[in-house]
């Protein structure tokens, strides 16, 4: 046959590609073998070492970094907290200093200064004031001092941190609150030359000829009572004068109740009568010199 004498002729182009591939293992040497062999195991091997090597490269940036990360976002809150806590103890120190620079002077007029409260009780107070910051803040001083008419409040507390840490020790700060003592003010003493002179202030309302040096006089601070018109018959003011009917709003009310005041001496059918009503202005005396003063804050003086 013919297939007989060329055998690969005959075969399909699959078998003649296989047969060609034993042909070339075979004409392979043993150490061309070995080499490649060798050469796919050395690159299987790199390869693996390479993924071991970056996955333990991030486990040691991890290592490194969360931790400054942590210490950082720490360091940063305990400053918040540190200047949160100095605010408070701030606002503190000036409240108390407010209050007591009040009474820092004697009632009877002693003028040195720290004569109306202790240097102790100033302490006591301004202690007793402070927030409580629990364990984590602890005041080692609170003191006072009177200088120059002023009072002075200095508080010194130590922070620790809320994780122990032996490398961090307590950081300590001081606050301190500075006001002017409230003295009052001496009228008998001469004002000196070149200061502003001090002058009485009076009141007045509109419509009337007199001022008042009482805030709280019954001619403008009005007590109003409110009756049926029968039952006022009889009746007098706290002077013992009987009560007429107010020339501005008669006395036709439609309701029959009547308005009426005690020291005043006329009764009015409307609560809104401008009888009843005062506008009152705060001036000088120099400038009503034209009035004379009412009769009821004069006789009060």
């Amino acid at each position: 046959m013919r297939c007989s004498k060329n055998i690969k002729e005959c075969l399909p182009g699959k078998e003649k590609r296989k047969m060609a591939l034993q042909a070339d293992k075979t004409r392979q040497s043993p150490l061309c073998s070995f080499l490649k062999t060798s050469r796919k195991v050395f690159l299987w091997i790199l390869k693996k070492r390479e993924g071991r090597y970056r996955k333990a490269s991030l486990t040691v940036e991890a290592a490194v970094a969360v931790p400054v990360f942590l210490l950082t976002v720490g360091s940063i809150l305990g400053i918040l907290d540190i200047y949160r806590m100095q605010s408070l103890i701030k606002t503190s120190l000036h409240q108390s200093a407010m209050e007591l620079g009040m009474y820092a002077y004697g009632e009877n007029g002693d003028s040195s200064i720290g004569s109306g409260i202790s240097s102790a009780f100033c302490m006591a107070y301004a202690r007793s004031r402070m927030p409580d910051f629990g364990e984590h803040v602890k005041f080692s001083y609170v003191g006072t001092a009177f200088r120059n008419n002023e009072l002075i409040l200095r508080a010194q507390a130590e922070y620790k941190l809320p994780v122990s840490l032996t490398f961090v020790p307590p950081i300590r700060f001081t606050n301190e609150a500075k006001v002017n003592c409230w003295v009052g003010w001496d009228k008998t003493k001469d004002i000196g030359e070149g200061d502003a002179q001090w002058e009485e202030m009076v009141y007045i309302s509109e419509n009337e000829s007199v001022y008042h040096t009482s805030p709280s006089c019954t001619h403008i601070q009005l007590s109003i009572h409110k009756e049926f018109a029968e039952d006022l018959d009889g009746q007098r003011n706290a002077y013992g004068e009987k009560y007429h009917s107010c020339e501005k709003c008669g006395s036709d009310g439609e309701t029959g109740i009547i308005y009426y005041t005690e020291k005043g001496n006329r009764y009015h059918s409307s609560e809104h009568c401008s009888g009843l009503k005062r506008t009152v202005h705060m001036v000088k005396k120099s400038e009503v010199s034209h009035m004379h003063q009412c009769q009821r804050c004069s006789g009060k003086e």
